[in-house]
């Protein structure tokens, strides 16, 4: 991958790849956690729905079970008084005709009366409560009942209750007047029923109990004042708590109410309709939590889709806007490559305006300008080599030649055609120095020839090259001589020595 703009174009690409997969993925994370938070409220919400719908729904069924047991608590009411008022009629009719009249009377008026012996006679005879079928509500669900006294005796039965139901002896003995209580029983077929026992009155009077010490309180009130309603919740005098030690015995007992006798009104019924209302609101709730968590995932599922769509859209608008603008900032690169182009080997002149190029390339600029310099002086070097060299190599080679004419023009001797070549000798002499000057000078130029330093004695090399150079010196009539006041010096000898052949064979020539 050599493009420039195609590599920054990947890495862009990349890099972006990477952090909208990041960002995708915290996003889902938290729409995800958020959604469960929400799920969970909504899971709780409806389950608190389901339980206080089941709540009204117990509690209506307990309601209408306790209307029932009351309206049957009065029909039992009703029927226990029907045949004392006839009784009391037969009563009032033989009351004057009997000498016993006055145990009759009392049974007619057992409820109002406030002798013990009415009490007795009316305990004895009244309980006969029989409630036939057209007195029963008729709602059109099965009901059964029972009705009871304090004891455990029962009374009757419902015809669907097959055998009647025995009261433990903590509900008949703990249930107050008029307190209800709910309980769940089976029926003989494994029925599964709601059941609530009402302790009630079939009727009531009151009486006065004895004081201690022999006192005679108890056969009625005082007389010319009518007897006072006793306080709200009173026991019966039988289970009424003993007085508290230190407390007066001479005060006057409290008023009691008492029931003559009091009922145990049981009412229950099937359970199946409250528990198919209970599934119904259970399904419900079920419906309602699917749904809600099918659109949770459903939403979850949307939200990862568009996430996956908004980054495809993005990665490939990425894509093509990064090309555009790559290729838009990239220009800069092209307006350099084209100024190089035109750089030719006379000018070595960058034709480029700065106000142009971004601040980042300046350096490149001013670089490839310094270059661009450098390599303008190497070729000035060059050609003032060139020239010095083709000026050296004329004149040694135009005296060869005109040695040679010369000698060719007539015949010589031998002495002649000696000097002759003695000058032809030295003439060679200078093309060779000359030769070696220029491999001198190519191989710095390559950076081939290596600098091998050490310390020489400078006046022992300026000596030597005097030596090499006196015979050339002495032909031209030139005294050569030195004087050096640098004993010792770190440098390239033999560099140094040709250096100062070439300088004193241009000194002699």
């Amino acid at each position: 991958m050599r493009s420039i703009r195609l590599r920054l174009l990947v890495s862009l690409l990349v890099m972006l790849c990477i952090v909208l997969g990041w960002v995708s993925w915290s996003a889902y994370a938290l729409a995800r956690y958020a959604l469960e938070v929400r799920q969970k409220g909504v899971r709780e919400m409806l389950q608190a729905r389901y339980e206080a719908a089941a709540q009204r729904a117990r509690e209506q069924f307990d309601e209408q079970l306790l209307r029932e047991a009351h309206t049957l608590a009065g029909l039992a009411r009703f029927q226990w008084r029907w045949p004392r008022l006839r009784l009391f009629a037969l009563a009032s009719l033989s009351a004057v005709l009997d000498q016993g009249a006055f145990a009759a009377i009392p049974l007619s008026l057992g409820a109002e009366a406030y002798t013990p012996l009415a009490f007795r006679l009316q305990w004895l005879v009244a309980p006969q409560v029989e409630i036939t079928e057209e007195f029963l509500p008729a709602d059109g669900e099965e009901v059964y009942f029972q009705f009871a006294l304090i004891n455990g005796d029962v009374l009757q039965t419902s015809p669907n209750l097959l055998e009647p139901w025995r009261l433990p002896p903590s509900v008949r003995e703990n249930l107050r007047l008029l307190e209800s209580q709910f309980d769940e029983v089976e029926s003989v077929t494994g029925e599964t029923l709601r059941r609530v026992t009402v302790r009630v009155p079939a009727s009531r009077w009151r009486f006065w109990r004895e004081r201690c010490g022999g006192e005679r309180t108890g056969l009625g009130p005082p007389r010319g004042r009518a007897p006072q309603p006793p306080a709200r919740g009173d026991r019966p005098a039988e289970l009424a708590k003993p007085p508290r030690p230190g407390a007066s015995l001479n005060s006057p007992p409290p008023f009691v109410e008492q029931a003559a006798p009091q009922l145990l009104v049981s009412v229950a019924k099937s359970t199946t309709s409250l528990q198919a209302e209970l599934e119904q609101l259970a399904q419900q709730r079920d419906r309602n939590l699917q749904q809600s968590e099918e659109g949770t995932r459903s939403g979850l599922r949307a939200f990862g889709l568009i996430l996956l769509l908004t980054n495809l859209g993005t990665f490939v608008v990425a894509g093509l806007g990064g090309w555009l603008l790559l290729r838009q900032q990239m220009k800069p690169l092209q307006t350099i490559a084209d100024a190089v182009s035109r750089v030719t080997q006379r000018t070595f002149a960058l034709p480029l305006d700065d106000q142009q190029v971004p601040s980042e390339l300046l350096p490149v600029v001013a670089k490839l300008r310094q270059t661009l310099r450098s390599l303008q002086q190497a070729f000035e070097r060059e050609k003032q080599a060139v020239a010095d060299i083709s000026h050296d190599l004329r004149t040694p080679i135009t005296a060869l030649l005109t040695s040679l004419e010369v000698a060719l023009r007539r015949p010589r001797t031998a002495e002649e055609y000696r000097q002759i070549l003695e000058n032809c000798q030295h003439l060679a002499e200078q093309l060779r120095h000359l030769a070696e000057r220029v491999l001198a000078l190519a191989r710095l130029d390559a950076g081939v020839d290596q600098v091998r330093k050490e310390w020489i004695s400078l006046s022992a090399l300026v000596e030597d090259c005097l030596r090499t150079m006196e015979p050339v010196a002495r032909q031209r009539n030139v005294r050569l001589s030195s004087e050096v006041n640098v004993p010792l010096c770190f440098t390239d000898p033999a560099k140094l020595r040709d250096i100062l052949i070439n300088l004193l064979d241009n000194a002699i020539y």
